[in-house]
């Protein structure tokens, strides 16, 4: 199959496994069926840490704070498995990620799977949060027409 994600054989569309598995760490925030912010938690357990990957908000909600509501609904859910820190790499967003408690770090800091599969020419930035004991008595308001769906 290569390393292409999609593999097209005899008229039917196969996806990569990896790929299919990936979609199960997504988060989307839906507004009356359209989908207006995303991201994504990798877990990775035996380092109690996860990875947050692919944030992203609609430019139309954009300063709206769905950002930040997706981004406290990551930390629970990443707390509530048992993770202890977040981690990410980024080149552009770095002062949004800061001003939400990430600081900067070395690479030495991110999961050896995860540092393995990162493309050193790109300029990446690598920030960590330390994250609070979950808390399953407190919930997160959310307006009625916002909801949020984990594929």
């Amino acid at each position: 199959m290569g390393s292409n994600n999609f593999c097209f054989l005899r008229g039917v569309w196969y996806i990569d496994k990896k790929l299919l598995q990936a979609l199960d760490s997504f988060i989307v925030v839906e507004k009356q069926g359209e989908i207006i912010a995303c991201a994504a938690l990798f877990p990775f357990f035996e380092d109690k840490c996860g990875e947050v990957a692919a944030v992203a908000v609609s430019p139309e909600w954009r300063g709206r704070g769905q950002g930040d509501k997706l981004l406290d609904y990551i930390e629970k859910k990443a707390s509530s498995l048992g993770l202890q820190m977040l981690f990410l790499l980024t080149t552009r967003t770095a002062d949004w990620f800061v001003r939400r408690g990430f600081c900067e770090c070395w690479i030495e800091c991110i999961p050896e799977e995860r540092r393995k599969r990162i493309n050193m020419h790109r300029g990446t930035k690598y920030y960590m949060k330390k994250l609070l004991a979950a808390d399953t008595t407190c919930a997160i308001y959310y307006d009625n027409s916002v909801r949020f769906n984990s594929l």
